[in-house]
């Protein structure tokens, strides 16, 4: 905070950027997405790839449009490829390879397309984000029903200032009248050029600065308390339409007698998750419910009580990602340790959970082709990999990165069984890394998959046996104390003769402590009473 503030007049003055970079070019970004504060986190919508949502350090949430840039993706991917493959050839064709990178070398800036209202949204930095599925979203009462367009549109966020909000792309009301023309922006759009101005896309003209959210979720500890301050987020985001899930129009095909006014009406969806994991400001893992009900003291719409919530670890946790081979298997990382969590039983405890650690940790992922194996970066940069399958108390490697601490990490693999694979890392002062994964963290050696999801469901069975035994061993403590009373002793006996032997081992003590010090010469000695 103190280096912020020391060096805020240079904080001003230079602008806020997302780089977009390609494999092929480690010098020129591919893309510059600008915006109007620091952001925190950004996320690709999974349906739609053109659109990127972020969260900024002043609580707003932001929106931009990449749609007008594909084909400079495209070209650019092609060049990449392209001058990789005659860097292997001969040289004559490497000339116009490189005259096409030097027309893609111009990096046009995508300014933003739409910012949340400041009064409506979070009042601190937005610390996660993620996009609902597709197969389902939240209306404004805050029941979960089946989407008519199966697609992302939805997406949730979450800050320290205890709430969790749901947006909506979509209009409110349709706008009619509205030109669709692009929005002109003063500054300039491309970098080294003054002959294209920019443009901004009017795709989210209609949320620009009256963007509201569509739930907001107060989140309270179960049992009263403190509100939860949230600083991340996981929700069973599996963007495929489970069996059973009908929505609105296939609803209408199939049924024939129903009324125009039911078929309008929204159908809510049974069987749909609709509960997600939090990670708090004070290491809590809290497991909640998107769905509201209604206060029957206030009449309105609140949210639910978290059915779980376990203090994990000792500090913040930074990362709560969901594995992609098990959507049910969580790893949470906090400040000096990590954990693994299943979900619908993090109640009884992680399956595992990591001693802590003399150096702080500072983000996790799992492995995208190796069920067992995932990463955890630290303060000091360096990168400890596990892997489940060899031993769950120490990492297999740790690898040292950078001199400065890792504050993001994103694994990346390439089409192809014998492309490698790739982990991108991101430290303290904006430097990007880009290490290549060995060939035995890339390639599975057998069914892992059976093998890691057989080690999750010992750890569940051992979690279960553990509580059992614990139940037994407290039934068969108080059987005892029951059998050294005797037959036929009432409860309030029983007790009775409890509170007087504790009474009888504190005079005990207090005689012997008398004792030691008069032994020592730190107390005289009681005179002798006739």
């Amino acid at each position: 905070f103190d280096e912020r503030v020391d060096k805020s007049h240079t904080l001003r003055l230079s602008p806020a950027l997302i780089l977009i970079w390609g494999f092929g070019d480690a010098i020129h970004p591919v893309l510059i997405l600008e915006a109007p504060e620091d952001v925190k986190v950004f996320r690709f919508n999974p349906n739609k790839p053109n659109f990127v949502a972020g969260g900024c350090n002043n609580g707003q949430v932001i929106l931009w449009d990449i749609s007008e840039h594909q084909e400079r993706l495209e070209k650019h991917h092609q060049a990449s490829r392209a001058s990789i493959d005659s860097a292997q050839k001969d040289g004559g064709k490497e000339k116009n390879v490189l005259e096409l990178n030097e027309k893609l070398h111009q990096c046009p800036v995508v300014r933003f397309c739409a910012t949340a209202s400041i009064e409506h949204g979070h009042h601190s930095p937005v610390c996660d984000l993620a996009w609902l599925p597709t197969h389902y979203e939240v209306n404004r009462q805050g029941s979960i029903v089946a989407s008519e367009e199966k697609a992302c549109n939805q997406l949730i966020t979450c800050a320290a200032d205890s709430s969790v909000l749901i947006w909506d792309l979509r209009p409110t009301t349709r706008r009619t009248g509205e030109s669709t023309k692009e929005i002109p922006h003063p500054a300039e759009a491309v970098v080294g050029s003054n002959k294209h101005p920019g443009k901004v896309p009017d795709t989210f003209k209609h949320l620009d600065l009256v963007w509201r959210p569509l739930v907001k979720l107060q989140l309270q500890r179960p049992g009263g308390g403190w509100p939860l301050s949230p600083t991340a987020v996981s929700i069973h985001e599996s963007h495929k339409i489970p069996a059973g899930v009908v929505t609105k129009k296939e609803q209408k095909v199939q049924t024939e007698d129903v009324s125009e006014e039911k078929l309008k009406a929204e159908v809510s969806v049974e069987g749909i998750p609709s509960k997600f994991y939090l990670g708090t400001e004070d290491g809590d893992i809290v497991y909640a419910d998107i769905q509201l009900h209604r206060d029957t003291e206030s009449n309105r719409l609140v949210a639910s009580m978290p059915e779980e919530c376990i203090t994990a670890h000792c500090g913040a946790v930074n990362s709560l990602q969901r594995s992609p081979f098990f959507r049910d298997i969580l790893l949470s990382v906090g400040s000096f340790s990590f954990a693994i969590w299943k979900e619908a039983a993090g109640r009884d405890g992680p399956l595992l959970q990591s001693s802590s650690s003399a150096i702080p940790l500072s983000g996790g992922q799992w492995s995208l082709t190796r069920p067992g194996v995932f990463f955890i970066t630290k303060a000091n940069g360096n990168v400890d990999v596990w892997d489940l399958s060899e031993k769950s108390h120490d990492p297999v490697l740790s690898q040292n990165v950078c001199p400065l601490p890792i504050t993001a990490i994103s694994p990346s693999i390439q089409p192809g069984k014998r492309r490698p694979g790739f982990l991108a890392l991101g430290d303290r002062c904006g430097t990007l890394h880009v290490v290549e994964l060995p060939w035995s963290l890339n390639h599975c050696s057998g069914p892992e998959e059976i093998a890691a999801r057989g080690f999750f469901d010992r750890e569940v069975e051992r979690i279960a046996y553990s509580k059992e035994r614990q139940v037994l061993n407290a039934a068969a403590f108080r059987k005892q104390e029951g059998d050294d009373v005797g037959p036929g002793t009432s409860v309030q006996e029983s007790e009775a003769n409890t509170t007087a032997r504790m009474q009888q081992e504190f005079r005990e003590y207090l005689d012997l402590e008398k004792k030691l010090l008069v032994q020592h010469g730190l107390r005289e000695p009681d005179p002798d009473v006739d």
